[in-house]
């Protein structure tokens, strides 16, 4: 009789126990199965689908895809399924037509971190509820700039914080020097007084410190491997410990913020919109938790200082590439404003080129490629195809804005294709939707436009923007990330 070794027989066994446990992971991690009229789109690989080809720039795929599949197609991700969205006619039927369908936020890891484990909580990654509708009902009547004081207050902000970038701009003395920084610095005092009177005094460490907290936090916070395989979130990787942590330096932050001003809060006189947010919560108008509270203020100045800061840099860096532009907008601030005031919010209806050329700046910059992911609150359509409830919905901006329909020659940087034939600005959100729409749509957004056409039209009434003596080009990419800024680079500001 044969003697049959121990290794022997372990290893058939081994086989089939490995055998069983990919069958088992298969069934327990594939995503549920396409029902209907699916979008069209890759397979991908089996139990990951096509997760692992995003890579740190998914829109690369994702208008690879589009080339194969067309406006609209279907991934699996995991555990999760996918649609992305590539013509803003396919954009507005979802958030426009079918809105409050797609109102939803997907339920994805990187999203409850940002909210500090919680996606009731906060207002820019929470799920959609009747307390979330509540509190973007207050955010936006806490910056609609149509209420006289409001608008007022963020007038009185604007203009100091915005005089004091023109000081530091002026001590460069004429001299390279790259201007991302002291852009960043004025928009995150803006913004900070607002939200809870608090601003940085000089860019120190512990600026520079706080600042870099909030980017790297957007440079973390997508496409996680927890994100698609909810089954892990048990295992915890090292981006989602990064991010956790990154996040509670912030609520305490916040936090410290609370409880100065509960100490001091005078109901009769309300000094900012962390105030507001305390009042309304002692009234029980508000019925939120100092840790939402938090969330809400994370969630203005994190996603308001950095959009505004990628937008301006790109800014910059275009007209520089572009300077019969930059001539047409000296001279329009020149004829509207002059040199013996600085130009104001108040001035943004009378020069069109500029708002046009905001538009252009952000169409061509497209600092943020897909914007924040949407989620179904039920089956529907799509397209003319299925959309089961549950599904993440993403959309390829970066696509959209370089359509050739409805932006001709988009390579070209092009602000007159924002104005009629009677120099009147005709927005392009018909064809892009920068903002969003509907129940998401960015509450700050006349904020944003207002601080984005202060700051240019102050820079370029003081400054031309041009490259340093002996360069030639600026560097060619850009960063990683939710918001993308161009690489970093140098330009000098000569004194007009």
């Amino acid at each position: 009789m044969a003697v049959v070794s121990v290794a022997t027989w372990l290893a058939p066994m081994n086989l089939a126990i490995v055998a069983v446990a990919l069958f088992l992971g298969y069934f327990l991690l594939r995503p549920n199965r396409w029902r209907g009229n699916p979008p069209p789109g890759p397979s991908g690989w089996p139990v990951v689908g096509s997760m692992f080809e995003l890579g740190n720039r998914p829109v690369i795929f994702f208008n690879k895809m589009s080339e194969r599949y067309g406006n609209i197609f279907s991934l699996n991700m995991g555990q999760k399924r996918v649609v992305v969205v590539n013509s803003y006619e396919t954009w507005a039927e979802a958030i426009v037509e079918k809105g409050h369908i797609f109102a939803d936020r997907p339920d994805l890891a990187s999203f409850k971190l940002q909210e500090a484990g919680d996606q009731s909580r906060g207002v820019a990654f929470t799920r959609a509820s009747e307390i979330q509708r509540k509190k973007i009902k207050f955010v936006r009547a806490a910056f609609n700039p149509a209420i006289p004081e409001v608008a007022e207050r963020f007038y009185t902000i604007l203009s100091s914080e915005v005089a004091l970038l023109m000081q530091d701009i002026a001590k460069e003395n004429g001299k390279p020097f790259d201007p991302h920084h002291v852009i960043e610095f004025c928009y995150v005092n803006i913004i900070g007084m607002l939200l809870y009177g608090k601003i940085f005094q000089e860019r120190n460490e512990q600026y520079m410190k706080w600042a870099a907290t909030f980017v790297r936090r957007l440079a973390l916070g997508s496409c996680m491997l927890v994100d698609w395989f909810p089954s892990l979130a048990y295992i915890t990787s090292g981006k989602a410990k990064e991010l956790k942590r990154l996040v509670q330096t912030m609520m305490d932050w916040h936090m410290k913020l609370l409880e100065e001003h509960r100490q001091t809060l005078n109901e009769s006189n309300p000094r900012d919109f962390l105030d507001y947010l305390l009042i309304q919560q002692q009234k029980g108008k508000l019925m939120v938790s100092d840790t939402d509270i938090c969330c809400v203020l994370d969630d203005l100045q994190s996603n308001g200082f950095d959009t505004v800061t990628a937008n301006t840099i790109w800014g910059i860096q275009l007209l520089v590439q572009n300077p019969d532009v930059q001539k047409k907008l000296q001279a329009e601030i020149d004829e509207v404003v002059g040199s013996g005031r600085a130009p104001t919010t108040k001035d943004f209806r009378n020069m069109p080129y500029l708002e046009a050329t905001l538009w252009e700046i952000q169409r061509v910059a497209i600092m943020a490629p897909i914007p924040g992911a949407r989620g179904t609150l039920s089956d529907t359509t799509l397209g003319g195809f299925d959309i089961p409830k549950d599904t993440v919905l993403m959309a390829n901006h970066a696509k959209m804005a370089m359509n050739p329909i409805n932006f001709p020659q988009p390579q070209k940087f092009d602000p007159s294709r924002y104005l009629d034939e009677n120099g009147v600005v005709v927005a392009p959100d018909k064809k892009m939707m920068l903002f969003g729409n509907g129940f998401r749509i960015c509450p700050g957004m006349q904020f944003a436009r207002g601080m984005m056409f202060t700051v240019m039209a102050n820079l370029l009434q003081r400054f031309t923007f041009q490259l340093p003596e002996g360069v030639t080009a600026f560097p060619v990419g850009r960063t990683d990330g939710l918001v993308q800024y161009p690489v970093s680079y140098k330009i000098t500001a000569i004194p007009r």
